[in-house]
This record gives structure tokens, sequence and C-alpha cells, in this order.
């Protein structure tokens, strides 16, 4: 038969069968000849038959058995059976996924709509006393869909905690335990299970979001303040006092208008900035370059008209810190320059009517008081004094004033958040300030994620910079306004999706637009 390393030879079958004998276990020499003398049952035409493949190493003197065990004629089964591509079963699977992140980059913008929206005004007694009207009916029944879908979500995905996470819970269940002892129970114990389903919502955005996610809530919001402003061109609630003359929308105050508009025009530009560069994964901005300049300034004419001095002034720093950060030291001092010119050259131009137009006919005494928000500083430390551990309870700060001064509110972040929580309150609340901008810092310098890391803005850093132009507007406009410290308000309600937003770009699975595609993957595993 020739040298046994050598490819057998198509032989014909033996005319007289092989003697059967008891069977036994096969040792290696056996194996060898069986494999020189051609078994019969190995048999095969020799167009069919395939090319000898070598014997599996097996300890020299070890019994073989030769008959497969049955879960491997099974799998030999099913290894030559028609193999049909999973394509199916993947579409449903992502067609679900598509579904669950559509419902998850909706909940925060529903629950702002909710919130926010209105389209009668209430007066300051019914909305303390927390009368339940139709509309306030329909705001509780939408938080009450939203936060069913959220924990049941929630659950079933068993909750991972950060320390940023952490925080933010603290602040929240802090707070909203306040409610049982309000000034106001009614309207307390509502915003109380409101703002445990806010922080539902972005504990589940922060954990099984994406930046797909992400990329569409914010291009939603743009949307959102661009048909707003449309509507407030069509419709605005007749006003009284000081609202007079100040754009907003349906019945929106002005300040919660300026407000959404300074956080959208800190998205739009930050987005602008990236849309002008080359990604690094070769992706392309979600929308034109130009689209996001004119949405820009579309926007920033009517953020003017809102009169709203906080959010005008917040938005004017933010962006003027965005643009210093993102130029590189090349621009720096042409931009400085810039603005000092231009600066300049409007006041020695326009200085009259801005000044006119940002003290809105008000007298020097008003302007010297804020507006008499002086006045309520004063109240509001003497009330605190006298219960400052725990506070008069949540939403207590929206009407312990209105008797002396006619203002709802503190009207200062930290001030309403003394009042509301006290001390326990305040420390949490300083504790989510300053682990959001810890967290942020070390995203941005100690490179946590890097600078080619996906982002909704395209890359990380670049959503790092919006990230950092929505905490100094919303900081600078709760100086005047309740803005970060009213626990639910659009102010919050962003700056809550912010620490899901950070939460999210630690995560290596919220960044599907840097995975390779299915059938890369699977190129690759074949090499």
């Amino acid at each position: 038969l020739g040298d046994p390393q050598e490819a057998p030879r198509a032989l014909a079958p033996p005319t007289v069968g092989p003697t059967v004998t008891a069977p036994r276990a096969l040792l290696e020499t056996d194996l060898l000849q069986a494999n020189i003398d051609d078994a019969p049952w190995v048999w095969q035409p020799a167009e069919t038959r395939e090319a000898p493949r070598p014997l599996a190493s097996v300890p020299h003197g070890r019994p073989v058995d030769l008959a497969p065990p049955k879960a491997h004629a099974g799998r030999r089964r099913a290894a030559f059976a028609p193999r049909h591509p999973a394509v199916p079963e993947r579409s449903q699977r992502r067609a679900r996924q598509t579904m669950q992140q559509r419902l998850m980059w909706l909940a925060p913008l529903v629950m702002i709509v909710a919130t926010e929206y209105k389209v009668r005004r209430r007066s300051i007694d019914d909305a303390l006393s927390g009368s339940v009207d139709p509309l306030i009916a329909v705001e509780l029944l939408i938080y009450g869909m939203v936060g069913a879908w959220a924990m049941w979500r929630l659950a079933a995905s068993r909750p991972k905690f950060t320390p940023l996470l952490i925080a933010m819970w603290g602040y929240i269940l802090t707070t909203s335990a306040s409610a049982l002892y309000s000034s106001f129970p009614m309207l307390g114990m509502a915003r109380a299970v409101q703002f445990v389903i806010i922080g539902t919502v972005i504990h589940l955005l922060a954990t099984e979001g994406t930046i797909d996610t992400m990329v569409h809530l914010a291009h939603s919001w743009l949307v959102l303040m661009s048909i707003s402003i449309l509507a407030g061109l069509a419709y605005v609630a007749p006003t009284t006092g000081p609202q007079v003359g100040r754009f907003t929308w349906l019945s929106v105050h002005s300040v919660s208008a300026g407000s959404m508009l300074a956080i959208s025009l800190c998205v739009l530009f930050g987005l602008w900035l990236q849309s002008g560069h080359q990604l690094p994964d070769g992706r392309t901005p979600h929308w034109h370059h130009h689209t996001y300049g004119l949405l820009f300034a579309f926007q920033f004419v009517f953020l003017l008209m809102t009169r709203t001095r906080g959010s005008i002034g917040g938005t004017f720093v933010a962006l003027a810190i965005m643009a210093w950060v993102w130029s590189g030291n090349k621009m720096k001092p042409q931009l400085l320059l810039g603005s000092i010119v231009a600066g300049a050259a409007l006041v020695l131009a326009f200085g009259g009517p801005i000044i006119q137009f940002l003290t809105r006919g008000e007298s020097a005494e008003s302007i010297g008081t804020f507006n008499r928000r002086t006045e309520i500083w004063t109240l509001a430390w003497e009330s605190f004094l006298t219960r400052p551990l725990h506070g008069l309870g949540f939403t207590s700060a929206k009407g312990v004033f209105f008797d002396e001064t006619g203002l709802g509110g503190a009207h200062n972040a930290l001030v309403n958040v003394m009042i509301d929580a006290g001390l326990a309150g305040l420390i949490w609340w300083c504790l989510l300030l300053g682990a959001s901008m810890v967290v942020l810092n070390r995203q941005w310098a100690h490179r946590r994620v890097s600078p080619t890391h996906a982002g909704l803005a395209g890359t990380a850093r670049a959503d790092h910079l919006i990230i950092m132009g929505i905490y100094v507007a919303s900081l600078i406009n709760s100086v005047t306004t309740e803005g970060l410290g009213a626990g639910v308000n659009v102010s919050v309600i962003w700056w809550l999706i912010t620490v899901g937003w950070l939460t999210a770009l630690e995560r290596p699975d919220a960044t599907p637009a840097t995975t390779p595609e299915p059938a890369e993957a699977l190129l690759t595993a074949t090499r």
C-alpha cells in the first residue's frame, strides 16, 4: 500500500466483508491500521470523497471510542442541516431596541412639556392649595404613565449606581421627603412624586441610554423650541404687569421661556462648532452646518425678546466660555481682541437702547433691589433660622413670602433649597452640583473618554463643551430665579439630563457608532 503518510488510493471494495467480532476499545495502533486498510464503512465514490484529514493526536496506548455520543450525533446532524441566516430575528431585536430607545428619549421631553407648557394661567392661591383641575389631572396622568414605564424598565434591568447617580438620588429623596411637612402639603406631595419619577427616568437614561438616545433627545429639543417660537408668534395669552411686551408662547411665563431658549442655544452652539470639523470616525453631523447656524440666529433673537436678564446674561457668558475653551491657543488672542472691539462698538452705537432694553423701564430703586428680591432673601434668611436643619418643606418657598412681597418663590436657587429642605437638602444639592462638575472636569482633563470617543455632537469633547455651557447658563440664571433649586422645572430636568449624559459617556456600550457592524464583526471572527 506504500507509505502510510501518502494520500490513500481509490481501491475496489473487497468482495468479502470483514469478520464481525465482539466490540472492543481500539488503541492508537488500531486506528492507524484502520486508516491504512480503508475500512468498508468509510467507502465513498472517488468523485465525492473529501480530502483526508489527519487524525487527532491520541495519547499512546489509550482506548478511543469511535462511536460518537448521542449529543454529538445531534450536533453533527445540525451541522449538515441547511443554515438560514438569522436576519429576521436580528431585525426584530433591532426593531424592539429602536422602540425602546424612542420611548427613552421622548420621556424627558414629555415631562418638560407637561410641566412647563401651560394653556391657561392659574392664580397663586389655586396653585398653593393643590386644587386639581382637568389640565392638572392630565399632567399627573402623563407623569404617572411615564413613571410606571420607567420603573418597570429600570427594575427589569437591575440598575447600577455610580457616585454621581447616588448624589442625584440623595438630593431627590431628601427634597421629596420634606414634602411630608410642607406648608402646602397637597402641592408638595404632588411635586415630590413628580420629582421621584424624573429621577427614575434619568437613571434609566444613564444606565440604558446610548449616544443615539441623546442625539434624538437634543435634536428633538431644538425642534420643540423652534415650534414653540412659531406658536408664540401665532398666539400668546393676555399678559399683565411685568410680563407685558415680553415674548413667550401660550401661557408660559417669560422666565421659563428664557430658561428653555438659553439651554437650546448652548446645545445649538456646541453642535455648530463641532459640525464644522471632520469627525474622527468619518461620520457626518446629524444636520448640516448651516442649519445649526440659522437655528442659532433664529432662537437668539427671540431669547432677547423675552427680556429675561438672567437668561440673556447667562447665555452670553456661557457662549463666551464655550468659544474660549473650543478655540486653540493661536485663536484665543484673536477671539479676545475681537470680542473687546465688537463689545465696545455695540456700546458706543446702541448704548442707550441697550440700557433701556435691560432696565425694562424700571426705577433705579427697583433695579437696586433686583425687583424686591433682596427683600425676599432677607425674609428667607429669617425663615431659615427658625428651622435650619430640615426647612419648611418642599414647595414652601413658593408661597411663604407672597403675603409680604407679592412674589411667589425665593427667586434664587440656593435660597429656595434652604427654605424647602434646610441644611439636609442643601448639602445634597451642593454635593450633586459639585459632583457634576468634578465628573465633567475629570472626563475632560484626564481623558476618561478619549477625544475620538463618539458623542452626541460627534465627539465626547464636544459633548462636554455643551454640558459646560448648560451649567454656566443655568447657574447664572439661578441667581435671580429658582432655576436649579426649584425641584420640578425645565432647568432641573435638564441638569439631571446632563447627569445621565455624563454617566452614559463612561459606558462602553453607550456608543454603538464605534462598535463594528454585525457583518464586519463576523468577517473579523472568520479571519
